[in-house]
């Protein structure tokens, strides 16, 4: 019921991989949402970003739980991608290495061009053409996507974060 492909993102050189979940009947489109290459309707597309220390492929576990147990309905699929943030995983001989100090906010340009290239855009609210964009992160992957969501507002329907690494910035978060 899935299909996953591996990417580097051109321009900040951020190693993702796309999955999608397929509904297990039908193949419908009315034509008010994003479609896939099959013509199933876009119900979700869900950006998934892992701990530090960790990549994108301790994340596939939960992808196969999603594949197992999640039932989209029919003529619909969900999108998933998992993407390694710098110094990590692909990143760390394919792609760009994480500078230290950590600047959170690079970290969340990440997402955000990889969100792009990806082309998932947010969808929600009255006469929405695009399904919601949710995030889902765990410490730096949370705080990657919590910043993602400073520097871009109404990027994300919404945020399921496990212990993000958050503290007060002040006016120096969006500088």
């Amino acid at each position: 019921r899935g299909s996953t492909s591996i990417r580097i993102s051109a321009r900040r050189r951020i190693a993702y991989s796309r999955h999608r979940i397929n509904s297990s009947t039908g193949n419908e489109n009315d034509g008010n949402h994003a479609s896939d290459a099959r013509g199933d309707r876009v119900a979700a597309r869900i950006v998934l970003c892992h701990a530090a220390g960790f990549n994108k492929e301790v994340l596939y576990p939960v992808i196969a739980e999603l594949e197992r147990t999640l039932r989209p309905p029919a003529g619909t699929c969900v999108e998933l991608l998992a993407l390694d943030t710098a110094g990590h995983g692909r990143n760390s001989t394919e792609g760009r290495a994480m500078e230290l100090p950590v600047d959170h906010r690079e970290l969340a340009r990440d997402v955000l061009d990889v969100v792009s290239e990806a082309h998932y855009s947010q969808g929600c609210g009255a006469g929405a053409t695009q399904p919601p964009l949710l995030g889902v992160g765990h410490s730096l992957g949370g705080t990657a996507l919590a910043f993602a969501e400073v520097l871009a507002p109404a990027t994300f329907a919404r945020l399921l974060l496990f212990e993000p690494i958050i503290y007060p910035y002040g006016k120096d978060l969006v500088t």
